[in-house]
């Protein structure tokens, strides 16, 4: 089976969207299947491919800038679509074809025509769902939502089947007109066999850690809040946060996190240096705020924190709630609710023997439902059957 993979972002590194795509198409192609990745606006990273999945531009080297540029490239880009399909249908052979981020009717339309008339199957993986203002922060970027909605709403019925990674996403296809049988569920894929947990430092005592997007909207400021609450009742706290943050934003959290305890910024960290930044720490959070972000996917960030066996503090919301058990794989804690938040991360804290063992369930729970080995295999099989 000859599959390509169209991504929105880069391959093989980057931030959440391109480490799915890594482990999708490693996964696809542990299975045996022939997998190779094409990126939709060239790269975005330096980064050499370290994978054996061979990988490609589709037509620029790397993304424009301009606002104007982009239109222009976008226009070329659509215009390319047939040329690009039918070369790799003649010369590479591509028996299916996997769209990912790619999520306007004005893209996936052209796809979908030409694959149908080259007898290649064609499917979409739908990561999220978006809101008006999440697609046209400006007015004139406001026919985006049109084409959004037409696509979701009318025409992803006509693909062999889509990918979705949240009930709520299942749920959505449903109401839009797709049937049960073309719609798979895999809220992941995660490299657990890699992540062996036994190497790399050991956790520091009362070091909370969060890895990903240290942003309002993924609850980073209620973290800093319940910091400062668990700062008044444990010596010595640390928070530890990895990722993209700005002075402003840095100043912020210090503020609301207090002078107790140390808040540690750690920036922009490769695969390898975030994991062991996550394996340093006692306890993991996933603060996530309520909202259509948090109940239609499933949280990256989640999947790589169970992959430590550090155990993991998460707030109730979306599908986390849905597959696990509080106090067993993990410590639920209510979202937008700092308190909340400060009890959870203290009950891990003072209480190690038990933490342990919470952080053991988690990795087990994702080495059977996350693991991009099994869940390329369900992938692989699901393309087959359509």
């Amino acid at each position: 089976m000859r599959i390509t993979i169209y991504t929105s972002g880069d391959f093989p590194h980057g931030l959440a969207p391109e480490n799915f795509v890594r482990q999708m198409a490693l996964g696809l192609q542990a299975a045996g299947a022939g997998v190779n990745v094409i990126r939709w606006r060239g790269r975005r990273y330096p980064h050499p491919n370290d994978t054996t999945v061979p990988a490609g531009n589709f037509l620029f080297p790397k993304p424009f800038q301009h606002e104007i540029l982009k239109f222009a490239e976008l226009i070329l880009l659509i215009l390319f679509i047939p040329f690009k399909l039918i070369y790799r249908k003649i010369f590479h052979r591509d028996q299916v074809v996997v769209l990912y981020g790619l999520e306007y009717f004005y893209i996936v339309f052209p796809f979908l025509l030409i694959c149908r008339l080259t007898a290649v199957k064609c499917f979409r993986v739908i990561t999220d769902s978006y809101t008006s203002q999440a697609i046209a922060p400006v007015f004139w970027k406001r026919p985006k939502v049109f084409f959004y909605r037409l696509q979701s709403r009318c025409f992803d019925r006509f693909l062999n089947g889509v990918l979705v990674l949240s009930e709520h996403l299942r749920e959505d296809c449903l109401r839009n007109g797709l049937q049960e049988g073309n719609i798979l569920l895999i809220p992941h894929f995660i490299d657990l066999k890699r992540q062996d947990a036994t190497e790399g430092p050991k956790p520091v005592k009362n070091r909370i850690g969060y890895v990903g997007t240290p942003s309002p909207a993924n609850g980073i400021l209620d973290l800093a809040a319940a910091f400062r609450i668990v700062s008044e009742r444990l010596p010595d706290p640390e928070l530890m946060i990895a990722g993209k943050t700005g002075m402003e934003t840095e100043k912020e959290i210090s503020s609301i996190a207090g002078s107790k305890g140390k808040v540690l910024f750690r920036g922009m960290l490769p695969g390898v240096q975030a994991r062991e930044a996550m394996l340093s720490c006692a306890v993991l959070v996933n603060p996530r705020k309520t909202g259509l972000w948090a109940d239609a996917g499933f949280p990256t960030k989640l999947g790589e924190y169970f992959s430590t066996c550090i155990p993991v503090v998460q707030t109730r919301v979306g599908d986390p709630s849905r597959y696990l058990t509080d106090l067993k794989e993990v410590v639920f804690a209510e979202p937008d609710n700092p308190e909340s938040l400060a009890d959870a991360i203290l009950y891990v804290l003072e209480d190690p023997v038990r933490a342990e063992a919470i952080g053991k369930n988690g990795f087990d729970w994702a080495l059977a439902k996350l693991d991009h080995l099994t869940n390329g295999k369900k992938l692989l099989a699901f393309i087959k059957a359509h």
